[in-house]
């Protein structure tokens, strides 16, 4: 029965404590990649989640007795950040891991265990002017580990066709080999339309018929898909097919779906047909 919020009331009574105080934070909004020094960063490249916890001690403690009391509310402060940060995860276009949490206990029981983390390095501290001290704990768990809660889902496929209204679109055509070629993955280019990164991604032809979704019975546990920031990266990322994959541009996109042209999409499904890259997941979107 336990959810995100309760969890944060439980965390924030161990600041109790008259001589250590949590620094006030701030957490943006989980996105492609938070911008380096934020309070939290999810990075979709490895598919982690960072945040960075801090508290502060009162003045006239050496600094051993500073590191010792500030790592606990440290290490709190960032339990709270990183339970935030996960329930913000965008699973698919329509809902996050907050919105899951609040249909289903056993997720919100996974998410909790999940929260926990791993402390990232060494924690830090800083003396201040006044004799106070700032103690900062980095914190960081796999987005995998949130993607193993999607164990306990029923499989909810989407409907089978959406409505595509993308004006002003030049779609190339493009030659491509025999549908007999062997390609290893798919690789789709969705930088400049729109996409931002979930755990569960689907990809739409221009016609609103559905190409590839997921099975979270299936889902790896390292991802449903993998995430690059360029098409060079993505061709190095050989456990999705590397240099072997198909390369496509995405047109446009609803949220985390991407919508391929026509074209393309018969292409893919060709070419999958051969190889099956789509059901073992050897999908990379470029953002």
């Amino acid at each position: 029965m336990k959810n995100v919020l309760s969890l944060m009331l439980a965390l924030g009574l161990s600041f109790a404590a008259a001589d250590i105080q949590p620094v006030p934070t701030t957490l943006p909004l989980p996105a492609a990649r938070a911008p380096l020094g934020q309070t939290a960063s999810i990075d979709w490249n490895t598919q982690t989640v960072t945040v960075e916890g801090a508290a502060t001690t009162r003045p006239g403690l050496s600094q051993a007795q500073a590191y010792l009391q500030g790592k606990a509310a440290a290490t709190a402060d960032a339990q709270r950040l990183l339970a935030v940060a996960l329930a913000g995860v965008r699973v698919d276009a329509q809902t996050t891991v907050k919105d899951f949490e609040l249909q289903n206990d056993d997720i919100s029981t996974r998410v909790s265990a999940v929260v926990r983390g791993q402390i990232v390095g060494e924690p830090r501290i800083e003396r201040m002017p006044d004799g106070s001290s700032i103690v900062f704990v980095k914190m960081g768990a796999p987005l995998g580990s949130a993607t193993n809660l999607l164990k306990v889902l029923t499989p909810r496929p989407p409907a089978p066709r959406i409505t595509v209204n993308v004006t002003n679109i030049n779609v190339v055509t493009v030659v491509r080999p025999a549908p007999t070629a062997r390609f290893g993955g798919l690789i789709i280019d969705a930088r400049r339309t729109g996409f931002s990164p979930c755990l569960l991604p689907r990809i739409y032809s221009m016609d609103g018929s559905l190409l590839w979704t997921y099975n979270a019975l299936d889902a790896r546990g390292k991802g449903v898909s993998g995430y690059a920031r360029s098409v060079p990266q993505a061709q190095r990322m050989t456990e999705r097919g590397g240099h072997a994959a198909l390369v496509v541009q995405g047109l446009a996109a609803d949220r985390c779906n991407v919508i391929v042209s026509r074209q393309e999409a018969d292409m893919i499904r060709a070419y999958d047909r051969v190889t099956g890259f789509l059901s073992d997941f050897n999908v990379t979107l470029v953002f």
